[in-house]
């Protein structure tokens, strides 16, 4: 299902660069969480589902959703002046935080050899921005900032997802987007023409599913163990770059891009031997119970 989310991504991206042209950012987002809160609502009742209010864990809910708008417009903004590669290769960091997360409040074991996979990815993205040189600018600071709040996100889903179906929780982070995108509308808006509107219909559907099989992956494994997978993002990002761009990688940006890649498939290896987290993956979600009001 990972596999299958970064794919998503990937073509998301794709697509916002290239809509971004004639589109401002804040209808693109409005897309992302107007269909798929559409679809998540129909999806929900249509089951027969209890109605998805009283809302548990009000808190972390609304911190989520936060996380998640945040990123999506840091990242749409870095698409705007960055390359696709170079954008979603220094995003790529995200793994490494989530790993610390994953370790500091969801109590999965992260061994030492996984902090060092890690730290491999991180050194792989060092090389691509190449600190001191005229790679690293201001605008790096964008797809740095979207990784710092997707590892949020990722962190808080994986917790949310013991106590609530994919669904529900789908429903939950969507609504508050479509919400505060909504608002925004109102500050850049044009008149879409139908071409514009399929473009943004097909965004607004792949982002349903990918938030979709993102839920049900971390409902069914540790956060730790799929956050390598997203590394796959970058091979997609290289080659849609390549074709809709013009956007060629040099050669550092290769191989960091591949030193990143490296680290998260040592990552992996090195979680499929640690048999705790195994256990975990499978055992059968459980409730969580909310947090204190003053911690």
């Amino acid at each position: 299902m990972m596999v299958v989310v970064t794919v998503g991504y990937a073509t998301i991206a794709a697509l916002s660069k290239l809509l971004m042209q004639r589109c401002p950012v804040v209808m693109i987002a409005w897309a992302r969480y107007a269909t798929p809160f559409a679809m998540g609502a129909s999806g929900l009742f249509r089951t027969g589902e209890s109605p998805p209010w009283p809302v548990p864990d009000l808190g972390w809910q609304l911190l989520r959703s936060t996380l998640m708008i945040a990123g999506t417009l840091l990242i749409m903004l870095a698409y705007k002046v960055l390359p696709l590669a170079q954008t979603l290769t220094i995003s790529a960091i995200h793994p490494l935080l989530l790993t610390a997360l994953a370790a500091l409040f969801l109590g999965e074991r992260v061994t030492a050899g996984m902090w060092a996979s890690a730290a491999l990815g991180f050194v792989g993205v060092l090389v691509i921005v190449r600190p001191g040189s005229n790679m690293f600018t201001p605008a790096a600071l964008l797809p740095l900032g979207m990784a710092c709040t997707y590892a949020g996100y990722m962190a808080l889903t994986r917790r949310l997802a013991r106590c609530q179906t994919p669904a529900r929780s789908l429903f939950y982070g969507t609504s508050v987007g479509t919400l505060l995108t909504s608002c925004l509308l109102v500050l850049d808006w044009v008149k879409p023409d139908v071409q514009m509107l399929s473009a943004l219909a097909l965004i607004g559907a792949l982002s349903a599913g990918t938030h979709w099989l993102t839920i049900k992956a971390l409902r069914a494994a540790p956060a730790s163990l799929l956050a390598p997978i997203s590394y796959a993002q970058l091979l997609w990002s290289v080659a849609f770059g390549a074709l809709l761009f013009g956007e060629i990688p040099d050669v550092i940006t290769l191989t960091g891009m591949g030193v990143v890649v490296a680290g998260g498939l040592l990552l992996n290896a090195t979680q499929r031997h640690a048999a705790p987290c195994a256990s975990f993956a499978n055992a059968a979600p459980h409730r969580v119970s909310s947090p204190r009001n003053d911690t």
